[in-house]
């Protein structure tokens, strides 16, 4: 996705719930009294509802891999179980793991 496109979604998004076009609104707290967004918190939130879509569409896949991945404990004991006492069920365990996680959170093309 790029920012082009991410900027228009979020700004179609945003113009549907603007009142002028029949929809909810969104607004602010301010001094105790609520109002609807000034064109600027408007644009504000265009901007930052296209930041968002940007980060689910390239970026969040690494945090959610990172997130999911086994432990490093866990590492750490199947590999030394592996290479020290020659016993690998935890290490392929380990790997099933690893790429579970991997093919459940792939890269975006």
């Amino acid at each position: 996705m790029t920012l082009e496109e991410a900027t228009a979604l979020a700004q179609a998004e945003v113009d549907a719930k603007k009142t002028d076009n029949g929809g909810e609104g969104m607004w602010a707290q301010v001094n105790n009294e609520r109002r609807e967004f000034n064109k600027s918190e408007y644009d504000q939130a265009v901007i930052d509802s296209a930041n968002q879509k940007m980060f689910e569409a390239n970026d969040k896949w690494a945090q959610d891999r990172a997130e999911a991945y086994p432990s490093q404990i866990a590492f750490i004991e199947a590999y030394t179980e592996k290479e020290i006492l020659g016993e690998s069920a935890k290490w392929d365990a380990y790997v099933v793991d690893y790429e579970k996680v991997r093919s459940d959170n792939p890269k975006p093309e």
